[in-house]
């Protein structure tokens, strides 16, 4: 049965302001950094010195955005450090509310509509906590709490899963967009630098001091925000006396965003600014031209950006500054046909959408029997052997047998355009220990922790950095793949891990980790599941490049 609680009595407010020193820019979520799509908040810190109080917040607190909460904005801490003082850290009373279960709790509609509804203001409405506090919702008892809780985690660790299998995807447009246009250096159409096609300017940063210049109607930008494709809103604002007395200026809708500088991943993100804002200097505002279709040129800079990085300059924060975007070369066909291949990229966003609709579903009708039908046992009794491959170097050759390290192993399968191969003679000296058989699985132990792939063919080795699981009659090859890349069990290999700088899965820690393993009739029907989506998948991309355009 149910029972309703105010929300106070079902969680905590968590206030302890902090005033940001120097150095907090590392540990610092703004609510740009919270998606609502997930739980997990992979991105965080910020390029500017932080100004204003912050709130502190403990690893596995619940981070909401209270401000524009039609967002839906929430994440799970990541670490120790300082939260947006436009969020509210939120601590569940286990008391009443299971702490696993809480996360989606705040996360559902019921409490997202009640957000909403109580939101104040009109040009950023914001949630406040007088307010929330007396709001009231009925919460489940606690048996159907656990159970609410394991389906929920089995879907949100199922997303990260599946976002190894969209890159699928997203490898594939690259190698559409190479097909039709080749590269900048054999390109059939013209290649020209960006400043040939259009203008490009940089905003600025009114002062801090000034509190005349902020909290106005004008969006501004800064680099973190440029984590998303489309830009409809931001986290500050500016007044127009900002645009009148300093530097910055007001970018028209479609002006293409690019970070010249950043932490972290942030150098070279690039995203289309939908709305009419302006920027931060950290920004370069390529501005919206006949010439170039905008997502056509966002997708040229998203497929350069580990080169443009390398051009990046300066020893403590390496950046990039406006002479040398305004010189990046990029590819410009007729603009018809760059919206073609734009509205190929549109569809196969739209099949990224349907294919995690459809997992989703069917992982969830399927998973959540398993941990009430099946006990955890340990993994090596679904196991032959487990072993690793050569320690000694062995050399380059142009042909003979595939060697396979660590960094070949990606997105579930060996990736042979950056292995190397060994010499035949070599690869007959080895012990059979480092030559995998057909339907074995590799699991990447050094370096890079916990990737895996079913070894389809024999003729390859693998040194020490890969894992090698030969798997009994009991548990289907491909189930063992997939079942070793379900977060689940990857966190407990990556917290058993050992090593400094470079670190460790040990093998014989893998062996004793505790699975749930369905019957085999399950398994089949599960990864034959998991392999008609992935053919659905290519199939799908497959129509779209033999369609004429």
């Amino acid at each position: 049965m149910s029972k309703q609680y105010i929300f106070s009595d079902i969680a905590s407010n968590y206030v302890e302001r902090v005033d940001p020193v120097k150095g907090d820019e590392s540990k610092y979520v703004g609510l740009e950094h919270i998606s609502s799509d997930t739980l997990f908040i992979t991105t965080w810190g910020s390029e500017a010195e932080l100004t204003g109080q912050k709130i502190k917040m403990q690893k596995g607190d619940v981070l909401f955005a209270r401000r524009n909460a039609y967002l839906r904005r929430v994440g799970i801490a990541p670490f120790d450090g300082i939260f947006s003082a436009h969020g509210l850290v939120l601590r569940p009373n286990t008391e009443v509310i299971d702490e696993k279960l809480f996360p989606f709790f705040i996360k559902s509609d019921a409490f997202m509509d009640r957000a909403v509804k109580i939101s104040v203001g009109s040009l950023s409405p914001t949630v406040n906590w007088k307010d929330l506090k007396k709001e009231s919702f009925f919460i489940p008892d606690r048996k159907k709490q656990h159970e609410y809780a394991d389906l929920f985690w089995d879907l949100e660790n199922l997303i990260r899963l599946l976002s190894q299998r969209l890159q699928i995807l997203d490898e594939l447009v690259k190698s559409r967009f190479i097909e039709m246009f080749g590269t900048v250096e054999d390109s059939p159409y013209s290649v020209k630098a960006i400043k040939e096609i259009t203008t490009v300017e940089t905003g600025a940063t009114p002062s801090r001091k000034n509190a005349t210049y902020y909290g106005g109607s004008i969006p501004w930008i800064k680099t973190g925000e440029l984590a998303q494709t489309y830009i409809y809103e931001t986290e500050e604002t500016i007044t127009q006396a900002a645009i009148n007395e300093s530097n910055c200026k007001l970018f028209p809708e479609n002006t293409v965003l690019f970070a010249m500088y950043g932490q972290g991943k942030t150098l070279g993100t690039s995203a289309i600014c939908k709305i009419s804002a302006s920027t931060n200097q950290a920004c370069a505002a390529i501005m919206p031209s006949d010439a170039y279709c905008p997502e056509f040129l966002l997708f040229q800079l998203k497929l350069q950006y580990n080169q443009i990085r390398m051009k990046a300059q300066g020893a403590n924060q390496p950046n990039l500054n406006l002479s040398m975007v305004r010189n990046l070369l990029i590819i410009c066909p007729p603009v018809n046909i760059q919206k073609t291949f734009v509205s190929f990229v549109k569809q196969v966003d739209k099949s990224k959408v349907i294919l995690i609709r459809i997992i989703k579903s069917r992982f969830i009708e399927m998973n959540s029997k398993w941990k009430t039908k099946y006990d955890p046992t340990p993994l090596k009794n679904y196991l032959n052997r487990i072993t690793y491959g050569f320690t000694n170097p062995m050399s380059d050759s142009d042909e003979g047998p595939w060697k396979i390290t660590a960094k070949d192993v990606v997105n579930g399968q060996i990736d042979y355009t950056t292995a190397r191969k060994t010499t035949l003679e070599e690869y007959d000296n080895l012990t059979d220990k480092s030559k995998p058989k057909k339907n074995d699985v590799l699991l990447t132990k050094d370096g890079t922790l916990g990737r895996t792939a079913l070894v389809l063919e024999e003729g390859l080795c693998v040194n020490q950095s890969v894992a090698v699981l030969t798997p009994n009659s009991s548990i289907v090859p491909s189930f063992l793949s997939i079942l070793l890349q379900m977060p689940e069990y990857q966190t407990e290999m990556i917290k058993n891990s050992g090593g400094g700088t470079i670190k460790h899965i040990y093998i014989t820690k893998v062996e004793k980790m505790m699975v749930c393993v369905p019957l085999k009739e399950e398994q089949e029907a599960f990864v034959a599941f998991i392999e008609q989506v992935d053919k659905s998948k290519v199939a799908f991309v497959v129509l779209l490049v033999v369609t004429p355009l």
